[in-house]
């Protein structure tokens, strides 16, 4: 791997864990925000017989500590690391910097890892309630050694997430011919989203500094908010949608091969549009970025609308303390816009759909055809 494909790999990701200026917070208002609200051990799963399918699922040894089920995003996810071979699971690499503690690192994951679930979490299928994420007690890191930072990608990528396996994995590499140390950690978009990670990798960075740790919200306080509101607003999302996608009728683009034809990226590539100030009023870069690929949508298909999927963080939610929660928020959603009307339309139908986010991709799959 040369050093351009390394930088390219992490550089969206981390940077070193111990430069000179600590890890930033994302939404550091929300410190002030306090619940005191937590969820009983096995308090979400709606039958007994649930515990007995897990544990028959596991080792013998294997001691597990809460249960709950998972979101519609989750069960997607899997799904598609499972047949698609491990994808949506990054691998975050970072070149550790000279001089680094490495027993203190490690024992910073392990602390994080032994103060956060999501970091102990594994899939299993149920008869009796179907995929459940269980978590495990608080148990030792498995660390793998490797000398050939290649030779570990590629035998750390050829592991295919399963049922009641590990979804967390942590490398040390010191290459045979450099005078440095990688630490590459494999996880599933399943359990940690990307805002999540930056919390995780901030919590490192506090532990490892000897500052206090700050304490993250379990994901399972979301699941039983997430249980309430699907309950309550189920038939009102999609009523919603319904109404929203009603006119769609715009061809797919790009079009595909075939049915079974899986897209593979080939290569990454950034490019930086300089702006000015002078943004349309009550629009943010998001917006113009959302009207301008609208736009190209509806020349490109010659149609005089636009209909696209938009992944957005989901960490807008009325769910008290979403900005601190561990655990995968992010959350696809389909939007259509007369070509006339696109950036009007793309304010409105953001200040929309917000409070419907965690319901989007799941409705839209179960009640439309496209």
């Amino acid at each position: 791997m040369s050093p351009e494909s390394l930088a390219l790999a992490s550089k969206h990701y981390l940077e070193s864990l111990h430069s000179g200026n600590p890890l930033a917070n994302p939404e550091d208002d929300y410190l002030d925000q306090k619940e005191d609200v937590t969820v009983e051990p096995f308090s979400l799963l709606g039958s007994k017989l649930c515990l007995d399918e897990i544990q028959a699922q596991l080792p013998p040894s294997a001691k597990i500590c809460d249960a709950y089920p998972c979101t519609g995003l989750q069960e997607g996810l899997l799904a598609l690391s499972m047949k698609s071979g491990g994808s949506f699971t990054p691998q975050i690499i970072c070149k550790l910097p000279v001089g680094v503690d490495l027993e203190k690192f490690k024992a910073a994951w392990q602390i994080s890892a032994n103060s956060n679930m999501t970091l102990r979490t594994t899939f299993i299928q149920t008869r009796s309630a179907g995929l459940l994420q269980v978590v495990m007690e608080p148990a030792s890191i498995c660390w793998s050694m490797a000398d050939d930072l290649d030779e570990y990608l590629n035998h750390d990528r050829a592991i295919i997430p399963n049922f009641g396996t590990p979804l967390m994995r942590y490398g040390i590499v010191r290459p045979r011919d450099l005078d440095c140390i990688y630490f590459v950690w494999t996880f599933s978009h399943a359990v940690i989203d990307g805002w999540a990670m930056r919390l995780l990798l901030k919590q490192v960075d506090e532990l490892y500094r000897d500052e206090p740790m700050t304490q993250l919200d379990e994901f399972n306080r979301f699941i039983a908010f997430h249980t309430r509101m699907k309950k309550a607003m189920r038939r009102q999302s999609q009523r919603f949608w319904e109404s929203h996608l009603a006119d769609v009728k715009g061809p797919l683009f790009p079009s595909r091969k075939s049915t079974s034809y899986q897209p593979h990226a080939s290569e990454y590539r950034e490019r930086y549009i300089p702006t000015s100030g002078n943004l349309l009023a009550g629009a943010t870069f998001s917006t113009i970025i959302q009207a301008a690929w609208g736009i190209l949508l509806a020349r490109k298909t010659t149609a005089a609308e636009a209909t696209y999927g938009l992944v957005l963080a989901g960490r807008n939610s009325t769910f008290q303390g979403v900005k601190r929660v561990n655990g995968p928020m992010f959350t696809t959603g389909a939007y259509y816009h007369p070509f006339a009307l696109i950036v009007l339309f793309v304010c409105k139908t953001r200040a929309d759909t917000q409070g419907r986010s965690q319901f989007r991709l799941k409705l839209i799959a179960d009640k439309l055809t496209f």
